[in-house]
């Protein structure tokens, strides 16, 4: 832990946030959720890496002009980055995501399982606790595969940014194992959200008599221990896995190719042919599944959203007949592949131009790049997970 006084410093930034969003938005309740929501904030030194994360609940539609201009005032304010997200009271107890369902699924996702099982209530204006029924058998093996091919997508990220540093790489590299074992805990319906529970259900599971993990895999279980450690212990520098670049890729390639097998036997896309990729194209069903919307035209009307949300200038380079896809799990598909072609030296980039293709209209694709080509496809992943 940190001396108490940097906690106190830490207390007295949320305890403003607090007060300026109850008098700018009436708030019914405001949850801490990210890291600090599960006590897994970080620290480099005395440098704080990790960001602060607020969710606010209301009875009644807010003003998304007054939460814009709060949310610039705060970040003006504070040193550390602040994001504030809002629900509709009503509609988190339907477990219906959120109000704006162009960006997130129709289902319990972890971020929202992550915030409201046993909420970090900082504020509310009840005497009863919010309480949603939410179980960790609710959170599908998708967010699984999403979560850890995200942290894929930040290492091309990283490694194709000419100022990026050692410390930032590590620090992702962090992230990624944890993600990982978060991945691993999910699939086998045994996530925790606190860290400290994470370990403890990490530590019970015997890896070793899972005869799907290959000896990469296995032999990488301490250090995706010495993360979660990390976390636990609020503290990067405990994370100091001596490894070069090379060897992350191998750990992480090796758990890619596991948790792409456990997905394909859970949603039994394991019966098609082809690799990974193709077998995940050819499964209209599984994208339609986790659309934002559970009725007759949910593709359509999920995407069409997406689309009028999006920039033009970004809009106008989708394929926009590809509403019987997902983009949300194709641009996903293309980070994943790009990540495997890229870190592991296939810079043909055939098959991830072939999955692009399914996204952006061939114009755009033609006569990028290899860097030009990831940069395209990073951008869009960025705004899309």
């Amino acid at each position: 832990m940190k001396p108490a006084a940097m906690n106190k410093g830490l207390q007295l930034i949320i305890d403003e946030v607090v007060k300026e969003v109850t008098s700018t938005l009436d708030p019914e309740h405001i949850l801490l959720a990210g890291s600090f929501g599960k006590d897994a904030w970080l620290y480099s030194g005395d440098d704080l890496m990790s960001d602060f994360e607020f969710v606010f609940v209301c009875k009644k539609s807010w003003s998304i002009r007054k939460k814009k201009k709060l949310l610039e005032k705060l970040n003006e304010r504070f040193l550390y980055e602040i994001s504030l997200k809002g629900f509709l009271s009503n509609k988190v107890q339907r477990k219906v995501i959120s109000n704006y369902a162009f960006k997130n699924p129709g289902y319990i996702s972890l971020d929202f399982y992550d915030t409201f099982s046993n909420p970090k209530v900082i504020f509310s204006k009840e005497t009863s606790a919010l309480k949603i029924p939410l179980q960790r058998t609710d959170i599908p093996a998708w967010e699984a595969w999403r979560l850890f091919t995200n942290r894929l997508g930040d290492l091309v990220s990283v490694n194709l940014e000419s100022t990026s540093n050692k410390h930032r790489k590590r620090y992702l590299y962090l992230k990624t194992f944890e993600s990982i074992v978060d991945a691993y805990l999910i699939i086998h319906k045994v996530y925790e959200k606190n860290i400290s529970d994470r370990i403890k259900s990490f530590d019970i599971l015997n890896l070793k008599n899972d005869e799907n993990l290959g000896t990469v895999c296995l032999r990488s279980i301490p250090y995706l221990r010495k993360a979660l450690i990390a976390r636990s212990e609020h503290e990067s520098s405990l994370f100091d896995p001596d490894l070069k670049d090379h060897e992350f890729t191998e750990i992480i390639a090796a758990w890619k190719n596991y948790i792409e097998k456990e997905l394909e036997k859970v949603e039994f896309i394991y019966k098609t042919g082809g690799d990974f990729y193709k077998k995940y194209l050819s499964q209209k069903k599984l994208h339609k599944k986790y659309l934002g919307f559970k009725y007759y035209f949910n593709t359509s009307l999920s995407n069409f959203i997406r689309l009028l949300y999006m920039p033009k200038g970004m809009a106008m380079k989708l394929k926009l007949a590809r509403f019987n896809r997902s983009w949300r799990h194709l641009i996903l598909l293309c980070i994943s592949s790009i990540y495997e072609e890229y870190m592991l030296g296939n810079n043909n980039f055939n098959r991830s131009r072939s999955v692009a293709a399914t996204i952006f209209k061939s114009s755009v694709l033609s006569g990028l790049s290899q860097e030009e080509f990831m940069s395209h496809c990073l951008k869009f992943w960025k705004y899309l997970r």
